[in-house]
This record gives structure tokens, sequence and C-alpha cells, in this order.
């Protein structure tokens, strides 16, 4: 699906996906913070071009939480660092 979202200054959008574990799922590792490459975000701002990687992990913060069921939050936080 192509969206295309205006946001002011501190907005933010969320984008989840959500799968069944099986029974032991903190047995089992978590996936890595991040988008594939079949996905693509594109962030724009007037003059200025986005350098930030959505592809990289190391990029993106990781909360792991729940009580019944295991849940991963993944949160890129764009900065200034991220435009040329």
């Amino acid at each position: 699906m192509d969206s295309i979202y205006t946001l002011p200054t501190n907005a933010s959008v969320d984008i989840e996906l959500t799968q069944k574990l099986g029974n032991h799922p903190c047995e089992l590792p978590s996936s890595p913070c991040s988008i594939t490459e079949d996905d693509s975000l594109v962030v724009s701002l007037e003059n200025y071009m986005f350098t930030g990687d959505f592809r990289d992990e190391y990029n993106w913060i990781e909360d792991l939480g729940g009580n019944k069921h295991t849940i991963q939050v993944c949160t890129y936080v764009i900065t200034d660092d991220d435009f040329e």
C-alpha cells in the first residue's frame, strides 16, 4: 500500500506487523529492527536530502516487553543528522 503522510514536527507514523510465534516465543530470537529490501520509506524535507538508513538495524531502538505475549517495539527516530 502506498501512502503519503505530511507530518508536523515531533509527529510519528506507526507501522504495525503482528505474527504468531508459537507456544514458546521467548525462546525464539527476535527479528532485527529494520525494513526489508521489498519495503521502502521515502522521507522528504524541502531543500534537504534524507541520508538515514531504515535497513540498518543499528539505527533502530528495540524494546521487548509484554506479559502473556512477547511484544517487540522498534523505533526509528529521525533527527537532523539524517539530512544533508
